[in-house]
Formats: C-alpha cells, sequence, structure tokens
C-alpha cells in the first residue's frame, strides 16, 4: 500500500537528472514495477534542466488556463485541496478548459509538471527533483478576531462541547500570553476525543462550509463569499494523526503548519518514488513520508566548470539603444581581452542575460555561437 522511496543523495552536477530523465516506463515495467505514467517534478518546470527531459509533456498550470484562476487562489490559499475533484470537475466550461482536457489526458505517459498541479493517480513514477525546495507545506495565520468569528460560528451551529471549549480555552490563552508552543496547545486540546474530531470535520464540510457554495462562488455564479476553513481542517488532522504538522501562537496570532495531504495521497498510489537532492536528510523523509527510504549516492566527485562574469551597465528597460550596443561592445572587448591574455580559453562558451529588448542586439555582437538569456517585466513592473 506505500510506495518505494529512493532517494539519490549524489553530489550536485553528477548527472542525477539527466539519468532519471531517461528512464522509460517499459523499462521499468520489465524490472516488476507496475508502472502507468512517471512524472518529473520540481520547482522549476517551465524549462528542461536537461535536453532528454524535453520528450516530457509540459502540464501547464491553472494561472494561464483557468477563466476562474482569480477566485480559484483565494480557496487555494485558505487551504482548499483536491480541487481537481471539488472544483474543475463541476466546472460550467470544463469541456471547453484546455487545462481540464490535460487532467483527463490518460494516454500520455511522461509529464513534467509542478507539485501544485500534480494530482496522484495509481502506478505514477514520481521523479521528485530539489525535493527540499518543494512547497510540500501548508500555511496558515489566523488574528485573534478571525478566531473569534470562528469560535462564535461554533457556538451558532453547535459544535461538539469538547471542541467549543478547547477553542475557547485557546482563545483564553492567547489573550493572556500572546505566544503558546505546540505542546501548549496540544494540552488545550487533550480532552478531545477520536468522535469529536470526526464530528468536526463533517460539520466543516457541511455547516461551516459548503463546498457547494464555494463553487457558485468560484464559478462567479454568486457574490456571496464562503470562507473555506482550511486551518480548522488541518488543525482536527494533525490531532488526529493523520497529518504532521505543527500549532503554535506567535504575539497573539494562531499558526498552522501541516504537511500537504497529497504527499500522503502520492504516496499510497505511486508505484515507486525517484527522490534527487543531495541535501536531503534521508531520516526526515521517512518521517514526512511515512515510508521506508532507500539511499544511493554515486562515487564520481563534483565537476564545476570555471565560470567568469562581466558585468554589463544601462541594459534595463529604460536604457536607450545606443547606450545597450556601447555597454554590449564593451563586454566583448573585456572578453577578448581576458582570451587574449590567456585567462580566458578561446573556445570557452559565452553566455549572455540581458533585458529583452537588448536581446537582439547581444546577438548580433557577439554571434550565433553565444547563449543569449533574456529577463522581461511582468503585470507588476518587477523584473521577472
Amino acid at each position: 500500500g506505500k510506495a518505494a522511496v529512493i532517494v539519490d543523495a549524489s553530489p550536485t552536477g553528477s548527472g542525477k537528472t539527466f539519468a532519471a530523465a531517461q528512464l522509460k516506463v517499459s523499462e521499468l515495467r520489465k524490472a516488476g514495477l507496475f508502472v502507468k505514467r512517471l512524472v518529473y517534478i520540481s520547482p522549476e518546470i517551465k524549462r528542461a534542466p536537461v535536453k532528454p527531459l524535453e520528450r516530457f509533456r509540459l502540464f501547464a498550470g491553472r494561472d494561464s488556463l483557468c477563466p476562474y484562476w482569480e477566485r480559484l487562489q483565494v480557496v487555494e490559499a485558505e487551504g482548499l485541496t483536491q480541487v481537481g475533484k471539488r472544483i474543475c470537475a463541476h466546472c460550467p466550461v470544463r469541456k471547453q478548459c484546455a487545462y481540464y482536457a490535460q487532467k483527463q489526458s490518460s494516454g500520455r505517459r511522461y509529464w513534467r509538471m509542478s507539485w501544485q498541479s500534480y494530482s496522484p493517480k495509481e502506478g505514477d513514477f514520481l521523479v521528485l527533483d530539489e525535493f527540499s525546495r518543494l512547497p510540500l507545506w501548508r500555511d496558515f495565520a489566523m488574528p485573534p478576531d478571525q478566531l473569534a468569528d470562528f469560535i462564535a460560528m461554533l457556538d451558532r451551529f453547535g459544535a461538539p462541547q469538547p471542541i467549543l471549549e478547547a477553542f475557547k480555552a485557546l482563545q483564553k490563552a492567547i489573550s493572556q500570553s500572546g505566544s503558546l508552543s505546540h505542546n501548549e496547545v496540544a494540552q488545550l486540546f487533550s480532552a478531545v476525543q477520536p468522535e469529536h474530531w470526526d464530528a468536526f470535520c463533517h460539520d466543516l464540510l457541511t455547516l461551516y462550509a459548503d463546498i457547494r457554495k464555494v463553487r457558485e462562488w468560484v464559478f462567479k455564479q454568486t457574490d456571496e463569499r464562503v470562507t473555506w476553513l482550511g486551518w480548522a481542517q488541518a488543525i482536527a488532522d494533525i490531532f488526529r494523526g493523520n497529518l504532521i504538522g505543527q500549532i503554535w501562537v506567535e504575539t497573539g496570532t494562531l499558526k498552522v503548519k501541516v504537511l500537504d495531504s497529497k504527499v500522503k495521497d502520492a504516496i499510497r498510489k505511486a508505484s515507486a518514488v525517484l527522490i534527487l537532492d543531495a541535501t536531503v536528510d534521508p531520516a526526515e523523509v521517512e518521517r514526512l513520508l511515512d515510508a521506508k527510504v532507500a539511499v544511493i549516492k554515486s562515487d564520481e566527485p563534483e565537476k564545476f566548470p570555471t565560470v567568469y562574469q562581466v558585468p554589463i551597465g544601462a541594459l534595463s528597460h529604460r536604457a536607450r539603444p545606443e547606450a545597450q550596443k556601447r555597454w554590449l561592445w564593451t563586454a566583448k572587448q573585456v572578453i577578448e581581452a581576458l582570451q587574449r591574455k590567456g585567462i580566458l580559453p578561446a573556445n570557452a562558451k559565452i553566455g549572455v542575460l540581458t533585458h529583452k529588448s537588448a536581446a537582439e542586439f547581444a546577438q548580433q555582437v557577439f554571434g550565433k555561437s553565444a547563449v543569449v538569456g533574456w529577463f522581461g517585466r511582468d503585470d507588476r513592473a518587477t523584473n521577472a
């Protein structure tokens, strides 16, 4: 019922990602694994870090495809999980939605996607690159006024008495001290029994935050705002032992940090999980995934090229074209001088990072052999 988990802790630059990208579903099946698709997940997936990953189809995110993205972001930030099942499957425009069409493409066997877009499926072979940087945790912060409103709602709807008393005790403790550790918060809820938490979680999905009303708001069918109480669900899951997390109070604000429930679902459904991270602690991975971990490590030494950086001025979006050209020519003269003195090899690879308005000039100045990268400006007028 749990996936085999392997951590490749080989040094950075030793070819972990390159080797994983060359895995084939047919070969994994021959090795005795039940594999339907191979999914590569990393913090940055839009650009393939190695050539073999280009054969993996990019799973585009909701941010570029969903017409209800702005409202969906709000409820996701409030802790709504299983968005594909709870929201997308009921969307009035799902038949025309490119994002939903991707989720229904069961025939493709190679995908690269973000953790946020991933929906666990039976037979997945997961490759988790840079595991320590993946957004596996959900964070919530509730100021005193929100906690007070929530307690009033519990009282109004008739929550189980031990839970209502525990939240009132928490509110009182916050007003008196302002800061509490996880153990101190847990002590306040120690009288709550599993059956009380079960009833509370049922009411969360039906009375306190009706998913049907949440859908109506997301789909712009109503302006009535229903807050999704993901933080309360997280508290219940932590104290019931269903999820790993911490609950504490800091300067009067209740804070909750919980492991994404998708992690548990992924481990249950995947055939195997390959983690590529030289910095991760295998013991911590075992604790988080609740699964045995095997560690492999290459004996190959780390190999890093020597890199020389030549600063270039006047290449922002505000620079005039003549200034951009002048500074690019200056940078090229510096590089040629380094080559003449033997500091830089004659066959050194040249890479240029500039604003997109100067990218064409850069290619003209440095030639076709140079790799030109550029940055633009996003909607908030910040460099990206």
